[in-house]
């Protein structure tokens, strides 16, 4: 099926009883190749190639992607072109997935201990379900735990816990709590805006590398496109790490850590002091501030010595982002540090002052969306949430703990005895696809199915500036090749609690019926009936309504001095070695996640190109103080444990500071994933922010000591000696824009000289006579 959308379609599904019309919705025009079975994937087992729009929620939440299936096979995915939020832009990680849905170490039995110190065994399904039934029962206290999601998993999650009294928790290790808090606080929503970064003219980031992996990279990585195909734009961003958005920016300040929001009070200071934008935003904005402290207390000079960054760099920022739309960002470790509410908060009401609220190449405040079949959210629980959490297990407060989606022995750090807590749990029931930490030390093992299997809908967090729901549909068979005996999460929760639905199609469905009832024949997908508006919807991939926007949102600006800003850290062990600061970060292995994917275990990360292996990237020069060489053995040490990695010095790293990749160190994870590298995540301290109780992840410190040992550190770029030519070997110089053959031509006497030089030279050394008259 090959139609253009420049013209209005009508489209029929295979037993669908009325015309579908899709609307172009201001996304690319492009040719509409998706197709939409009826019934389950699995009816089309043919030699012609498939594509299915479906959505990972979590792996890339929020984008729409494509799913090539051929002969019943997974072979492919892409980015979705026709969906508003990434608009066919792809992250790294997608092929990979594929490897997760067919891996060697995919589980595939139900497994069960008998007791705390026994091991886990095979059990027939129906054996295992008989002690979930009774785990679960409903005078059981229970609490369910998953990665954080705002989908129809989430509903169902939530709903589950509920029936039984119980509480629905999520957790993500490098959270951005303290993001979603503070745009909570200043535009009363708890929408992430659409940051129109393809529109604007400068674009100022703190801590958040949204060209690789912050909030929505895909989408973002297709508007930094758009940006720099067009008038190129400026972008600077502010974060100690060199990372990808570093690499990529005009300019790149790299502050001590902590400090950020000094440099960003710094850049409103230049701002009011020359009058660089209207006196009314200037007015409105000082308005929220205790009288004084902008405009005497960071001046660039101050500032400059409390951070480390130049007050010229400061005053151009200032001049750059009060000309032409403007977006600030901030996240990532800006975000994780003790002060990293009041970090936050400053930085993004830096879009007050210069007026880019609800303007294009601005911030586009998104429409609230609710949906009775959608629950949960994108923002996890905060450190303080789990230390409270895990006080009531230890306590045997909680009978029965289901877990799916996230590995918590793993991801949480040594200081909060996550395994210690869930030891006191009566009944821990885990769902997943590979072996992991987590269902290593769970009573009842689930094979579970992957989103390729399963019905979802999800509410992106961001939307494109309007209401977007995507859907998650099956692609391949359940128990086809290399996935026999998985169990569906959410199935499996319906089927416990029949009172939430009859299944976990019925009630996706539910919400795109409900779509059909709200939209009033407006929005991407028109149809005469409900069976053709849901037909339509597995084509796209979803649904969304251009008419139903955020315009109506307040600005609450208030004065950001009354949040707790103490910038501490963890101590070290000064007679263990140096003393750093360390900062974990995100790569294509997620947060170990991938693991156990060769594909992703083999993509060289985008500054250094190192892989398989947990590396601790150092200051050049520091490190060539300290005897450091590429490769060696390093120690880090901190208040909650320490790890084993190998040192890559790099000339762009922040002197003081240590950066290393989350996602390695897993103890059960597969054959690709166990025993390699380390988890640095284990070693974070526990500190939390003062104001939000989030954890304060970029606020750890530790000692560097030498192991004495040195490894080749896995890289792509590697290391190639360049030898000198051999003396009297032609070489052939060809200027730009010249083919060998004609700068032969152009240069053959010299060539030719070179070569008569080289024949010349071998015939005289051939006939050199020794002093004995032989030859």
């Amino acid at each position: 099926m090959k139609l253009n959308r420049r013209e209005f379609l009508s489209l029929s599904g295979k037993s669908a009883a009325g015309a579908v019309i899709f609307a172009a919705c201001s996304i690319p025009e492009k040719e509409l190749i998706v197709q939409s079975p009826v019934d389950m994937p699995e009816d089309l087992v043919r030699g012609i190639d498939t594509w299915y729009a479906t959505s990972w929620n979590d792996g890339a939440s929020g984008d729409g992607i494509l799913v090539r299936v051929l002969e019943g096979r997974i072979k492919k995915i892409k980015g979705n072109p026709d969906h508003p939020v990434n608009r066919g832009g792809a992250r790294s990680t997608l092929d990979s997935a594929i490897q997760l849905h067919y891996n060697p170490d995919r589980l595939h039995d139900h497994k069960v201990r008998r007791s705390k110190e026994g091991i886990l065994s095979n059990v027939t399904k129906d054996q295992a379900d008989k002690l979930i039934q009774e785990a679960t029962s409903k005078d059981k206290k229970i609490v369910i735990v998953t990665n954080p999601t705002r989908s129809s998993d989430g509903w169902i999650s939530q709903k589950f816990a509920e029936s039984r009294g119980g509480r629905y928790l999520t957790y993500e290790p490098l959270e951005e709590s303290n993001f979603h808090d503070v745009i909570s606080d200043l535009f009363e929503t708890e929408e992430v805006p659409h940051f129109d970064i393809a529109n604007a003219d400068n674009v100022l980031s703190f801590g958040a590398d949204w060209i690789e992996n912050w909030i929505s990279p895909a989408g973002y990585g297709n508007a930094f496109g758009e940006l720099r195909s067009g008038k190129r734009g400026f972008i600077a961003h502010v974060e100690p790490r060199f990372s990808l958005t570093s690499a990529n920016s005009d300019l790149w300040i790299s502050p001590k850590p902590g400090t950020e929001s000094e440099i960003a009070l710094s850049i409103a200071n230049v701002i009011i002091k020359e009058k660089l934008v209207p006196e009314s935003q200037i007015n409105d904005f000082l308005n929220k501030f205790p009288e004084g402290k902008i405009e005497f207390g960071y001046s660039p000079t101050d500032v400059q010595s409390r951070t480390g960054v130049s007050e010229k760099k400061i005053s151009e920022i200032a001049h750059r982002i009060s000309d032409g739309k403007s977006i600030i960002l901030a996240g990532g470790s800006t975000s994780a540090y003790t002060n990293g509410k009041f970090n936050t908060y400053v930085a993004l009401s830096l879009n007050i002052l210069v007026g880019s609220i609800g303007k294009e190449g601005g911030v586009i405040l998104n429409p609230e969306v609710n949906s009775d079949y959608i629950g949960g959210s994108t923002k996890p629980n905060t450190i303080e949430n789990w230390e409270e959490e895990l006080a009531q297990w230890r306590a045997g407060y909680v009978d029965t703990v289901i877990i799916r989606g996230v590995d918590l022995a793993y991801l949480m750090p040594n200081s909060l005895d996550v395994k210690g807590a869930l030891s006191k749990v009566e009944n821990v029931i885990s769902f997943g696809n590979i072996m992991n930490e987590t269902l290593d030390l769970s009573d009842i093992v689930i094979p579970e199915t992957t989103f390729f299997e399963e019905w979802g809908s999800e509410i992106p967090n961001p939307m494109p500036g309007y209401k977007a729901i995507s859907l998650q549909q099956p692609v391949v068979v359940k128990e086809g090749p290399g996935a026999s005996g998985a169990v569906s999460f959410v199935d499996k929760l319906i089927e416990l609690e029949p009172s939430i639905g009859s299944s976990n199609k019925s009630i996706v469905k539910k919400v795109f019926d409900n779509e059909y009832d709200l939209s009033n024949g407006s929005g991407s997908v028109k149809a005469e009936n409900k069976s053709s508006f849901m037909n339509g919807i597995q084509q796209r991939g979803g649904f969304w309504n251009t008419n139903e926007t955020g315009s109506d949102k307040k600005i609450r600006l208030q004065n950001p001095f009354d949040l707790k800003s103490n910038n501490s850290f963890s101590d070290t062990d000064s007679s263990y070695g140096e003393e750093f600061h360390l900062i974990p970060f995100t790569n294509i292995l997620m947060d170990g996640k991938l693991s156990n994917s060769p594909w992703a275990q083999q993509s060289a990360n985008g500054i250094t190109t190192a892989a398989w292996q947990t590396w601790g990237e150092i200051n050049s020069k520091q490190a060539e103080e300290l005897g450091i060489k590429e490769g060696d053995i390093i120690y880090l040490k901190s208040d909650s444990g320490e790890i084993k990695c190998l040192a890559y010095p790099h000339p762009a790293v922040q002197p003081g500071t240590l950066c290393v990749p989350t996602g390695q160190g897993t103890l059960k994870g597969g054959r690709y994933a166990s025993d390699r590298g380390s988890n640095v995540l284990k070693i974070l301290s526990g500190l939390k922010d003062e104001e939000s109780g989030a954890f304060a992840w970029a606020s750890t410190k530790v000692s560097l000591k030498r192991a004495g040992g040195n490894e080749k550190l896995p890289k792509f770029e590697g290391t190639v000696e360049a030898f000198p030519a051999e003396p009297g070997v032609p070489v052939l110089v060809v200027a730009p824009g010249q083919t060998a053959h004609e700068a032969e031509e152009e240069n053959h006497h010299k060539y030719q000289e070179m070569l008569n030089f080289r024949e010349h030279h071998d015939d005289s050394h051939g006939d050199e006579k020794h002093d004995d008259g032989s030859h």
